[in-house]
């Protein structure tokens, strides 16, 4: 090879300078990916507050949980939190389970018949229950309510046709445009919807719509669109009397499995109306004693954490704190902080920033590394490269993985107490229990696939040479 054919020092240079950079850069983006994945979910922090608040283990005796309640002798009390009806300090004392429970269900079913669902759902913001009222929104409560107008109307001129306006001839006279299919009632079909239809079937649909509106903006709002007086009647009286009644039957079965813990805010409000203290100590209440209700400790425990959690994934160490008033437990979650807060949602979405921004960079150093290189080097190169920024991390979290000390776990005692290495290891000891073996399982493998991808490459190019090497003659392969 001629001097001039060399290619300059920078040019080499640069390509020294790529595959430097590449393999830590590539590191980190592995590191930060697998992070971003173990974070995903609340699992691994409910790993963490097992080993934290449970040293024992998880069927060791149960969590204890209180179930606060924020009411003074001149409020009214909310009856369940997450539902928008509260009764006057008054009715307090003398106020049963049964009652709260139908005070609820009223409450409810003339939401829903003075605004519609949106009404309702506005009442709502626990989210179980809001799950469930959506699901019978979807289900039971259309179907429930128009088979009773159908009952209750259609015998009134609807299913025979006696109410039927001439709406072909609105369709002639109004091409493209929806009819009145029912005289008294302002409500608008498609003809072409119509044509197929018996006199009954159109009255059937009719009442549907009625139905659908009485449901989307209440019964005000679907008197509206009645203007004949003896249809209007049946209307009128079949929600208030039949539709009420049943509607109200089923929001008192939704509520039923909200009786302990309706029964247990009332036993508390009226123990402050009397004077009597209220001081139990244990978790803010996380989950509802009904949750708890026939569970053995280990069962208990688990929905307990699951909870913790989930609270603590949303809003950190900060927020996990104020739902432990038991110093002992408090102080166990203050020496693993740092822990609780690189779990979080907070913490997966920065790492999945950070995943992204070396990705980039990644593919960026490795194109040019690619670019600089020449011959079988831009495969080799790229491959020691990849080779380089994976070997470390497969080795070092296959060894944690075997590696760690089984027995009883002992919390980081603190860098005051163990000093700054012996924190670190305490560290690194305690977050490798932490994680269910599955997750530790994650780094390993995606280290492993990074190193095995740049293994390829070196094999591709060795591969290449020999094919070269058996066929001289030919034109390099690369």
């Amino acid at each position: 090879m001629y001097a001039s054919d060399r290619p300059p020092a920078w040019y080499r240079d640069a390509k020294w300078i790529c595959g430097i950079l590449l393999a830590p850069v590539l590191a980190a983006g592995v590191l930060y990916f697998s992070l971003a994945q173990l974070t995903s979910a609340p699992r691994a922090l409910e790993r963490l507050l097992e080993l934290t608040l449970l040293p024992e283990g998880i069927g060791a005796e149960a969590l204890k949980v209180r179930q606060d309640i924020d009411y003074a002798p001149d409020r009214p009390l909310q009856l369940l939190p997450g539902v928008a009806v509260s009764v006057a300090a008054g009715e307090v004392p003398e106020l049963t389970v049964v009652a709260a429970q139908d005070l609820l269900a009223e409450a409810l079913t003339e939401a829903l018949l003075a605004g519609g669902a949106g009404e309702l759902r506005a009442q709502i913001s626990d989210p179980d229950l809001s799950e469930q009222l959506f699901q019978a929104l979807q289900g039971s409560i259309p179907l429930l309510v128009r088979l009773q107008l159908e009952a209750a109307m259609l015998p009134v001129g609807l299913d025979n046709g006696s109410r039927l306006a001439n709406w072909p001839l609105q369709a002639q006279q109004r091409p493209g445009e929806p009819v009145q299919p029912v005289v008294g009632v302002f409500l608008m079909v498609d003809p072409e919807q119509l044509e197929p239809l018996s006199r009954r079937e159109i009255g059937a649909l009719i009442v549907g719509l009625l139905a659908e509106r009485l449901l989307e903006r209440g019964l005000e709002a679907t008197e509206e669109v009645v203007g004949n007086e003896d249809l209007l009647a049946v209307l009128s009286a079949t929600v208030e009397a039949e539709i009420r009644s049943s509607v109200h039957e089923l929001m008192r079965s939704l509520l039923a499995g909200r009786q302990q813990q309706l029964g247990l805010r009332l036993e508390r409000a009226q123990a402050v109306l009397v004077g009597q203290a209220v001081d139990e100590a244990g978790i803010a209440g996380v989950v509802s004693a009904a949750e708890l209700e026939g569970l053995s400790p280990q069962e208990a425990n688990a929905v307990v954490l699951a909870a913790l959690a989930e609270r603590a994934y949303n809003g950190g160490a900060e927020v996990l704190a104020t739902l432990l008033p038991d110093a002992q437990q408090a102080e166990r979650v203050q020496r693993v902080e740092a822990l609780v807060d690189s779990v979080t949602r907070a913490a997966q979405r920065r790492y999945l920033r950070l995943s992204w921004l070396f990705g980039i960079l990644s593919l960026f150093l490795f194109s040019a590394l690619v670019f600089f290189s020449a011959g079988l080097g831009r495969l080799v190169n790229p491959g020691i490269a990849v080779v380089s920024a994976a070997s470390l991390g497969s080795f070092a979290f296959s060894r944690l993985s075997r590696a760690l000390p089984g027995g009883e776990l002992a919390l980081p005692a603190g860098v005051r107490v163990e000093g700054t290495f012996g924190h670190l290891q305490g560290l690194v000891s305690f977050i490798g229990q932490s994680l269910p073996t599955d997750l530790l399982d994650v780094l390993v493998r995606n280290h492993l696939a990074v190193l095995a991808a740049g293994g390829g490459l070196i094999a591709l190019a060795v591969l290449i040479s020999v094919l070269n090497l058996v066929r001289p003659r030919r034109k390099p392969l690369l």
